[in-house]
């Protein structure tokens, strides 16, 4: 799975793949992920080379083979803007004759083929994507914040209170950090 963003000084999309390897980062009107944000829909493609979207260079490049792709928007919230998308590549599973009836595998030794992706995963990826979305909303609005603290003209000398005895040794506790919570959805 690969994260891409919308970067919209330059009308790309970009990601950062893995450490010391150089971002990915193209016109937001290429390929798979250009379609997926330029008209913000999910796309679900069995084939990827039979569709003329899929930008065949990222896998001359790597010399990897994509079979199939799901790519989900993330929209903000409450304006609907795409942000940028997340693309799942070549799920697998058990071919289709090695599972029961109800589509649970057989306890067979079977090597794993290409499977599409289904509506539950559909489900899966697009409710991750409202998290995600709120995640890089509140990441952009941090880092507009600190640019304008970092550019703002510096401020006359101002006093500073004067810290008195009992606060010089006190220690302060640290803030209580909440675990395993969803990111709050910021348009209520």
């Amino acid at each position: 799975a690969t994260l891409f963003l919308v970067d919209d000084v330059t009308d790309e999309v970009w990601s950062i793949v893995a450490q010391g390897i150089p971002p990915i980062r193209f016109n937001k009107s290429i390929g798979i992920i250009g379609a997926c944000v330029s008209a913000p829909c999910i796309l679900n493609i069995p084939d990827a080379y039979a569709d003329a979207r899929f930008n065949k260079d990222i896998d001359l490049k790597s010399n990897y083979k994509t079979n199939n792709i799901l790519c989900v928007p993330i929209l903000h919230n409450s304006t609907k803007k795409c942000l940028g998308a997340m693309q799942i590549i070549n799920k697998t599973g058990p071919p289709p004759d090695k599972q029961d009836e109800d589509n649970t595998e057989k306890e067979v030794d079977s090597k794993e083929v290409s499977v599409d992706f289904d509506a539950e995963d559909i489900k899966i990826m697009s409710s991750f994507c409202k998290v995600v979305a709120n995640s890089i909303v509140m990441l952009q609005k941090e880092r507009r914040k600190s640019i304008v603290v970092n550019t703002a003209e510096p401020d006359a000398e101002r006093p500073v209170a004067p810290k008195n005895a009992s606060q010089e040794t006190k220690s302060e506790k640290p803030a209580k950090v909440k675990r395993n919570q969803v990111a709050p959805d910021i348009s209520a």
